[in-house]
């Protein structure tokens, strides 16, 4: 009995050396043949792009960009212009801090016509806000505290002519007068339709007596401006469409402003 169970055991032993051979033959087999292929794989030249291809890509980037420069463009002129109507809105507000300490007159394009810094009206409202901004003459270049007085939009900088020799901006002298303060807050029957400032497209004036191109400018597009009113607030406005573009600039009071000796002179205080 135990000779037959020994035979059986040498019989089942040889069953599986045979078995682990095999296995083991074809593992070596595997092997060999994936480390030929590795070798052969590590010995042929990698592919590069070819030029056609380079350009392919290159051509995709340059339609992709040409389809969002102009989107990013907009958004940019958007901020721009926000930020412009920012600034507006802030010498309005000055506007009408001076008014209160000033027996509500409201400041001319220029005091006395006196033609000194501190009588244009950039400087008299800067100063209303900060005693220490300084006088800003007419041909200084914008800067400091009177950055508020550069639009963003516009190319052509502050300065000497031919430059913007005042400011990017002007005020609506039908209201304010040019060179005499003698406009009272009174005289307003609807301030938040009387026009105070707005981007100007005039290099050698303070002032605009109309809102013709030569005056108020359409930078920011559409037909319309930045304007400051005086009751403090801000908007973009379409301009006067009127034969002599005047309408906007004499709506919300009284006896407009001709000059320095006409009916706002003596009929305004």
């Amino acid at each position: 009995m135990d000779g037959i169970t020994t035979a059986g055991r040498s019989v089942s032993q040889d069953r599986h050396q045979q078995n682990f051979s095999t296995s083991s033959l074809i593992f070596l087999s595997f092997a060999a043949c994936r480390a030929a292929e590795d070798h052969h794989s590590s010995s042929r030249p990698k592919r590069s792009f070819t030029l056609i291809e380079l350009l392919v890509v290159i051509a995709i980037i340059a339609i992709l960009a040409a389809m969002l420069l102009p989107a990013l463009n907009r958004a940019r002129e958007t901020a721009r212009k926000i930020s412009c109507l920012s600034q507006l809105k802030t010498m309005a507000s000055a506007t009408l801090m001076y008014a209160d300490g000033n027996r509500e007159h409201i400041p001319p394009g220029h005091r006395y016509n006196s033609w000194k810094g501190a009588d244009f009206w950039w400087s008299i409202l800067i100063m209303t806000v900060n005693s220490k901004a300084g006088a800003k003459g007419y041909t200084g270049v914008m800067t400091g505290y009177y950055k508020i007085f550069v639009c963003p939009t516009e190319k052509i900088p502050t300065g000497a002519s031919p430059n913007f020799q005042y400011s990017h901006y002007v005020v609506n002298t039908k209201f304010t007068h040019f060179n005499a303060p003698v406009r009272k807050m009174v005289t307003a029957r609807k301030p938040s339709a009387v026009v105070m400032q707005m981007d100007s497209n005039i290099r050698n004036s303070y002032g605009a007596a109309s809102e013709s191109a030569g005056y108020v400018s359409r930078r920011h597009g559409k037909g319309r401006t930045n304007t400051s009113y005086l009751d403090g607030h801000a908007e973009f406005r379409l301009v006067s469409t009127d034969t002599y573009a005047v309408e906007k600039l004499m709506d919300g009071y009284i006896n407009p402003c001709a000059n320095a000796a006409g009916s706002c002179a003596t009929n305004c205080k």
